[in-house]
């Protein structure tokens, strides 16, 4: 079975965007796990299930927010197969994914 150009494509970007939640959610676990060493006596009153399931649909949300804006910022190159030049468009998105959830948590 040959896929279309189109499938291809949504499936790469769904694989993208769950690499990208699998990295959201390392770094909600660091932060999880800074919160019970360094504040564990208000550990319950900060992270409330509200809290915790607020920050995993943020994850998600980011994910999404990621993989439908990378290709405006010219992270896609379907016709040519590589994007070596747009490669900075994929750091600075991660960097400010991990920047805009590090500072959430402060």
């Amino acid at each position: 079975m040959r896929l279309t150009a189109n499938v291809h494509f949504f499936l790469q970007g769904l694989a993208v965007v769950t690499f990208i939640v699998s990295i959201n959610s390392l770094l909600l676990v660091s932060f999880d796990r800074y919160l019970r060493i360094a504040h564990h006596t208000d550990y319950d009153r900060v992270l409330t299930r509200q809290w915790i399931v607020f920050l995993i649909v943020l994850a998600w949300l980011v994910s999404f927010v990621v993989f439908l804006m990378a290709p405006l910022l010219g992270w896609s190159c379907a016709e040519q197969h590589c994007c070596a030049d747009n490669g900075k468009y994929a750091v600075a998105i991660a960097h400010i994914t991990a920047t805009a959830l590090q500072s959430g948590g402060a």
